[in-house]
């Protein structure tokens, strides 16, 4: 329970320092995946760096468990990855 009130605690202090800056005021960052629901977002930070991870469902109900970071704390993210996949990830 201590990991994930931490967990919490840094991924609020994410969201107040962008909503405090200047470039967040003009740039929205949007983690999603196309034609999926995603929801259950977890944020973790260290200085500059941000983890995020979420799980996105299909209309099917598959679910998958997505992950992207960011090293200019939040202003832009890496390319999403997977990091389960359901058979109708896989083709």
């Amino acid at each position: 329970m201590k990991v994930r009130s931490s967990m919490v605690m840094a991924g609020a202090a994410l969201i107040v320092a962008l909503m405090m800056s200047a470039e967040a005021a003009v740039t929205d960052v949007t983690l999603s995946v196309a034609g999926r629901a995603s929801s259950n977002v977890s944020l973790a930070s260290d200085g500059s760096f941000v983890a995020a991870v979420w799980s996105a469902s299909a209309p099917s109900g598959e679910t998958d468990i997505y992950a992207a970071s960011s090293r200019d704390s939040g202003a832009r993210f890496r390319h999403r990855c997977a990091c389960t996949q359901s058979p109708e990830t896989r083709g």
